[in-house]
């Protein structure tokens, strides 16, 4: 054998060892089991928009607020606990300075009613705020002269309101930037009157009108200046 031949024959050698070693590791080593991973075939779904289906809405009533006589109620069951023969005989409301047509309509924060019990001869003041009533204070009748109890009014103080608002009270507030309304159910000789007035502290306008509590009849309208 030449030394060509002997060269050619190791290197042969050398190859199956090579080749040999390979193949038995890949004999030799767990085939690599392929994972998939479930969760990735299951589609996942698109979350929806979070859509809130319209509704036809209700026509918004004129008045929503705290009318005169649901205050009522509330202040009577306070008046009857502190005596049990009170008789209503004021009530009154005021909006705050920079009232708007909207706050009119969506009624007063605060009432506030007169008691007066003719067996203790006292009278009571009780306020009504956001449905919850109070008794403010009470102290001995003074006047000489009763006044007629109010009770069982048939006009409520939203009606009166609305029509105050179309006889000019809503151009009054149009014309003024900033104003004051004040409203109060009072006994006269011949009847029982609601009072409205809308007041313009800055040039000293004001807007007054009464109404017939029974009937709701406008009994006199006064603009000053």
């Amino acid at each position: 054998m030449n030394r060509l031949e002997w060269i050619l024959g190791f290197i042969l050698l050398l190859l199956l060892a090579v080749v040999g070693v390979f193949g038995y590791r890949i004999w030799t080593q767990p085939a690599a089991v392929a994972t998939t991973n479930t969760t990735d075939l299951i589609p996942t779904a698109v979350p929806r928009a979070n859509v809130t289906p319209t509704l036809p809405s209700a026509p918004t009533p004129t008045f929503v607020g705290t009318t005169a006589k649901t205050a009522f109620a509330t202040a009577n069951d306070v008046a009857l606990k502190w005596q049990a023969d009170a008789q209503l005989v004021s009530a009154s409301a005021t909006w705050s300075q920079g009232v708007t047509l909207e706050m009119l309509q969506t009624g007063s924060g605060a009432w506030g009613f007169t008691f007066f019990s003719p067996g203790t001869v006292e009278t009571a003041v009780i306020t009504v705020i956001d449905d919850s009533g109070q008794l403010v204070q009470s102290s001995p009748y003074q006047q000489p002269n009763l006044p007629l109890p109010i009770t069982g009014w048939d006009v409520d103080s939203e009606s009166v309101i609305s029509t105050f608002l179309n006889d000019g009270g809503q151009a009054f507030l149009a014309e003024e930037v900033t104003t004051t309304f004040t409203m109060s159910l009072l006994p006269t000789t011949e009847r029982l009157e609601w009072l409205l007035t809308l007041f313009a502290p800055a040039n000293g306008r004001s807007l007054s009108m009464r109404f017939n509590a029974t009937s709701g009849e406008k009994l006199e309208e006064v603009a000053a200046p």
